[in-house]
């Protein structure tokens, strides 16, 4: 207990640096472990419709993202949240993103 008050002391910066990227790391596990997740694959589909919905904002400003309801190959209906501009029967190359504890996966559409 005596060395780390001593280097609290000595060397405070160093603590204040080592305690932000402590915060940091963790930040970054929990975020993919839980709500973001891992590529996992990619699947092909087809926009049946697109509607904007709210992301965010807390009060300040509303975010709004783009969600199309595609069909896939296998006539599974899904939501995928367009990285990219969807447009109404545009062909997609959907990226699955799974989280590791929990969740349901997370389908994205990225322009590549």
């Amino acid at each position: 207990m005596k060395r780390i008050v001593n280097l609290f002391h000595k060397r405070p910066i160093f603590v204040i640096v080592l305690g932000f990227l402590l915060i940091a790391t963790f930040t970054v596990i929990f975020q993919y472990t839980l709500f973001t997740g891992f590529k996992v694959g990619t699947i092909l589909g087809k926009v049946h419709s697109i509607e904007r919905v709210p992301a965010g904002g807390g009060g300040w400003r509303v975010l709004r993202v783009d969600m199309a309801n595609v069909i896939t190959s296998s006539g599974e209906n899904i939501k995928v949240y367009c990285l990219a501009y969807c447009r109404l029967d545009q062909e997609l190359e959907i990226i699955i993103y799974k989280p590791l504890f929990g969740g349901n996966p997370n389908y994205v559409y990225e322009r590549t």
